[in-house]
């Protein structure tokens, strides 16, 4: 008895294990230089994971875990909502009524199987909580519901695959798209540097407003209209002109009171999918009643250091897409299916998600009240060419890391898209900028609004300009090319509306 009850326990463990190793993906092997030799000290980040932060050793050997780096997993946004509480599975399908419902023990055992008509089912698996795990299959998708807790499976082909970066003194930057979730002994080779593009500089001229008064700019602000029939709890995908948007509508939302809403951008490489299921402020924002909206960027050229994918236009690169006009449509269109607050719309995102947040403070802040942008500068071109001109004052908080080599902190120049090359302004310049286009004077506050973060208060309208450098701890971590830290995020934009 004792033999068969541990032989079925590390089946349990067994297939659990199976389970887990769905959500990751590994990376290991050797950066040579083009003559063979190993490169120490080669530093390894990503373009649209954050938290990737590595070295090559002595012999140029690397290997990266997403599990052990505590990476931001990307993956699909799931077709099923799937809660549990109080010993009641509830299960909500967004995209059609039907589906077919399977509920199987660690042990492969058939426990529950039935065809549900609606969109809705509730299922009572209390009399099956003597499995300690249990996987519930709906359709082609499948969740493991394991100590009152419900995590969906991604299958391997459903994961966002990593753009890594490769960076030494004295070669070219050096990229590589995994193509496989666990890949062994890769060989990178980095080619010596040749290009004439400018080093990295931490000098910047800090370009003043134009000369229209902000007081003469009369913005209106659109009434808020309640729909007749509010959404559900729920990520729903749409699509307008040809590109996708998702929803996510929190459990906590109602439908009876006009809320916030947040546009998130995607880093370069993703897209609305992956990025949906990132939920990067779903948590901090759900007592908030936040509905959150998913944009996808437009494709941007294959070849140079990237080989195509989805990217934002933020002036010199990335794409050729009007990502403006886009933005103001989807924002419109989520406005007659939830009942969104007008003044109270906010822009972020991760990486080229953040120049998108970053450029949209430039031309949208008729619609955005504030935005939090984090790892990426506006383009220093935008800046020369006199291309910002916000329309009234704007709070601005970015996030950036002392140790990102995808965008470098001190600024420098960039091209990661063959052909459109940009220049980071560097975060303190970008700090600097933006403190000017806002007329803040003085000095920034230390430590505000939490340790390792300075902001501008003495600016017109009564607007924020800060900057937040590195994070230690919680969700919060990391020195490199990092998502920023939503909660001082959220805390800061929930200050301002229009």
């Amino acid at each position: 008895m004792k033999f068969i009850m541990l032989k079925n326990a590390m089946k349990v463990v067994l297939l659990w294990g199976a389970f887990a190793n769905l959500f990751a993906w590994s990376i290991s092997g050797q950066v040579v230089n083009h003559q063979g030799t190993p490169l120490e000290g080669v530093g390894i980040a990503s373009f649209n994971y954050s938290g990737v932060n590595s070295k090559t050793d002595q012999e140029g050997y690397f290997a990266i875990n997403e599990e052990t780096l505590g990476i931001h997993k990307q993956g699909v946004p799931q077709k099923y909502n799937v809660n549990f509480s109080n010993g009641f599975l509830s299960i909500q399908n967004d995209r059609a009524s039907g589906f077919k419902l399977s509920l199987i023990d660690g042990l492969g055992k058939i426990l529950l199987e039935k065809n549900i008509d609606s969109k809705t089912a509730q299922i009572n698996i209390q009399k099956f909580t003597h499995s300690k795990i249990l996987i519930l299959k709906l359709s082609n998708e499948n969740f493991v519901v394991k100590n009152g807790t419900v995590q969906k499976v991604l299958l391997k082909e459903e994961l966002q695959k990593p753009i890594l970066l490769f960076s030494l003194d004295g070669y070219e930057l050096t990229t590589y798209t995994m193509t496989q979730n666990i890949e062994t002994n890769v060989q990178i080779t980095m080619m010596p540097k040749t290009s004439d593009a400018p080093e990295s500089s931490s000098s910047q001229e800090i370009s003043q407003p134009s000369s229209s008064s902000y007081s003469e700019i009369s913005i209106t602000i659109p009434e808020n209209i309640k729909p007749t029939t509010p959404l559900l709890p729920g990520n729903y995908s749409r699509t307008l002109n040809n590109r996708k948007y998702i929803i996510h509508v929190p459990n906590s939302y109602t439908g009876d009171v006009a809320v916030p809403m947040i546009m998130d951008y995607h880093p370069i490489g993703s897209t609305a999918d992956a990025w949906a299921s990132s939920k990067t402020y779903e948590s901090v924002t759900e007592k908030d009643q936040v509905i959150i909206v998913y944009p996808d960027g437009e494709t941007y050229p294959s070849g140079g250091m990237m080989n195509g994918g989805h990217a934002w236009n933020v002036g010199p690169c990335c794409s050729t897409g009007d990502d403006i006009a886009f933005s103001r449509s989807v924002i419109e269109a989520v406005k007659k299916e939830a009942y969104i607050d007008a003044k109270r719309i906010y822009a972020v995102g991760f990486s080229m998600g953040g120049g998108m947040s970053n450029y949209v403070a430039c031309k949208m802040a008729d619609v955005y009240a504030a935005v939090a942008p984090a790892s990426f500068d506006l383009a220093k071109e935008i800046v020369d060419r006199g291309e910002c001109n916000p329309v009234r004052p704007i709070s601005v908080l970015n996030f950036r890391g002392t140790g990102d080599f995808v965008v470098n902190y001190n600024g420098g120049f960039s091209e990661a898209v063959s052909g459109r090359p940009l220049t980071f302004m560097g975060a303190v310049n970008n700090l600097k900028q933006w403190a000017s286009y806002n007329g803040c004077t003085g000095e920034p506050e230390n430590n505000t609004p939490e340790y390792g973060c300075q902001m501008y208060k003495n600016c017109n309208s009564n607007v924020n300009v800060g900057l937040c450098t590195d994070r230690l701890g919680g969700s919060c971590n990391g020195t490199g090319h990092e998502a920023g830290c939503t909660s001082i995020g959220w805390n800061f934009l929930k200050q301002f509306s229009l």
